[in-house]
This record gives C-alpha cells, sequence and structure tokens, in this order.
C-alpha cells in the first residue's frame, strides 16, 4: 500500500501535463475540421447556386449549352436531398428551364418566403 501512495503524486503530475498538452491539440484540430466542413459547404453552395442559374436562363435559339446545362444538372442532382428523376433530367436538358422565382423546396426555413 505505500509504494501506492507514494506513486499516486507522480501520477497525477504526469495526467496534469499530458492533459495540458493534449486539450490545446484536440481543441486545435477540432476547430480547423470545422472550418474546413463549413468552407465546404459554401463552396457546394454556391456550386448550387451558379447551376441554378445556368437552368434558370432560357434556352438560346442559336446556342447550344447541352453540355453545359448537363453539368449543372449534374451539380443540383449531386447536392439534392431528392434526386430528379430520368424524366425531369431529359425535359430539362431538352430545354425545359426553371422560371426566375423557382426556388427548390427545403432551402429556406419553413414559413419563410423568399420573394
Amino acid at each position: 500500500m505505500g509504494k501506492f501512495k507514494d506513486s499516486l503524486p507522480t501520477a497525477v503530475q504526469i495526467a496534469t501535463i499530458i492533459s495540458l498538452v493534449a486539450l490545446p491539440l484536440v481543441l486545435h484540430f477540432g476547430q480547423a475540421r470545422s472550418e474546413r466542413s463549413i468552407a465546404t459547404a459554401e463552396l457546394e453552395r454556391q456550386y448550387v447556386q451558379m447551376a441554378v442559374e445556368i437552368l434558370r436562363s432560357p434556352p438560346a435559339d442559336n446556342v447550344d449549352r447541352t453540355r453545359l446545362r448537363a453539368w449543372a444538372l449534374e451539380i443540383v442532382d449531386k447536392y439534392a436531398p431528392v434526386k430528379l428523376s430520368t424524366e425531369a433530367k431529359e425535359e430539362i436538358l431538352k430545354g425545359g428551364w426553371l422560371p426566375p422565382g423557382w426556388v427548390p423546396d427545403g432551402w429556406f426555413p419553413p414559413g419563410w418566403n423568399p420573394e
């Protein structure tokens, strides 16, 4: 029992030193991960916004924007909680366009009207 009592203060000192070093490291890496996640979400939001703008613009008669619209459709579908059906994708690619006031459901809090 004497050895245990003698080693207890040393163990407490070691644990204190480890916690003083480990805690700031854990906080630093947690904060960095959180900031990276926020930056990624903002970038994704900007891509979706750009894609929706492309899909909103009515098709031009003399310009083929099929590949650009296909890319925009992929972006919207990638980040959408509900995926577009194959038929809906084909409709949009054929020239169906999103009207200027169109906003996907769930992008704004319930009861909030963006217009």
